[in-house]
């Protein structure tokens, strides 16, 4: 799925709807830059979702833990 959005998201920099092939003046990952760094700010949807994934098996992991002093503790200095 998320090379189907990133094509998608290509197609929409690069010509959506010609036939023929257009130039890409920049690299996918310099489009992903920050503006900092010269870049477009375009989130890379497959960095996201990598990182959505591992934020909610840590919180699946937080909220099955038996030793709750340690989820006391993350609690404390994160919130719930």
């Amino acid at each position: 799925m998320c090379k189907i959005i990133i094509k998608i998201q290509a197609k929409f920099f690069w010509g959506w709807g010609y036939e023929e092939r257009k130039v890409a003046w920049f690299a996918w990952d310099k489009v992903c830059s920050p503006f900092k760094v010269v870049g477009l700010d375009i989130k890379d949807i497959d960095r996201f979702n990598t990182t959505l994934l591992a934020k909610w098996k840590w919180k699946w992991r937080l909220g099955m833990e038996e030793d709750r002093v340690r989820r006391d503790i993350i609690e404390s200095r994160y919130g719930s």
